[in-house]
């Protein structure tokens, strides 16, 4: 057995009082050196679940609280969203998902299923044309970058740099509410005007 797996079977046993950790390790440890490590993290929580139910949900409801959903910037204009909830809560969210993307797939789509899964996902919580919600995504774009005079990138605030073809996208959404910044760096001041472009209407 890895050094890897050993640890996996001591770290989720560590909790559990003597007796049931030898009923775990002796259902555990002749299946874990021949099993994939998914496969065996599978059986190490039924058994556990098995040789300490009521503890198993004490340590549920303990780990409830801890509930969240957290979004991380990645490199090349990418970004990860991490979900961590109860698998009550969660699978059943991945199974929508899951069963709109292969109904596309069905249809003929010929994306992947996981990029599937992130246009159902975009559809049902911003809709087609992501007006199910109202939100701010401050996006700070060169004028001359928006004119197509530079390749100058802009920044999404809270997340940073984006390619001018992904700004070029956001600025020619429907929808999008414009504050245009002229900032004088030799008076050190700067002027703001607000206006919405609406209907594909190209702003001025």
């Amino acid at each position: 057995m890895t050094g890897y797996r050993a640890t996996l079977i001591v770290d989720h046993t560590t909790a559990l009082d003597p007796e049931p950790r030898k009923q775990v390790e002796a259902e555990i440890l002749p299946y874990a050196a021949t099993r994939t490590v998914k496969l065996m993290r599978e059986k190490l929580t039924r058994e556990i679940a098995k040789a300490d139910p009521d503890g198993a949900v004490v340590r549920h409801q303990r780990r409830v609280p801890d509930s969240t959903v957290e979004f991380y910037p990645e490199e090349d204009g990418m970004a990860t969203m991490h979900v961590y909830c109860p698998a009550e809560t969660v699978r059943p969210i991945f199974d929508v998902l899951d069963r709109c993307a292969r109904s596309a797939k069905a249809a003929g789509a010929k994306t992947r299923l996981g990029m599937l899964r992130l246009d159902a996902l975009a559809g049902i919580t911003l809709g087609k044309r992501k007006s199910n919600v109202v939100t701010e995504f401050r996006v700070t774009i060169p004028a001359s970058s928006l004119a197509g005079a530079s390749t100058t990138p802009g920044e999404a605030h809270g997340y940073g740099v984006l390619t001018n073809d992904v700004l070029h996208k956001l600025a020619e959404g429907d929808s999008v509410l414009w504050r245009r910044i002229l900032t004088d760096p030799a008076i050190a001041d700067s002027y703001s005007t607000r206006y919405e472009r609406s209907n594909g209407a190209r702003a001025a």
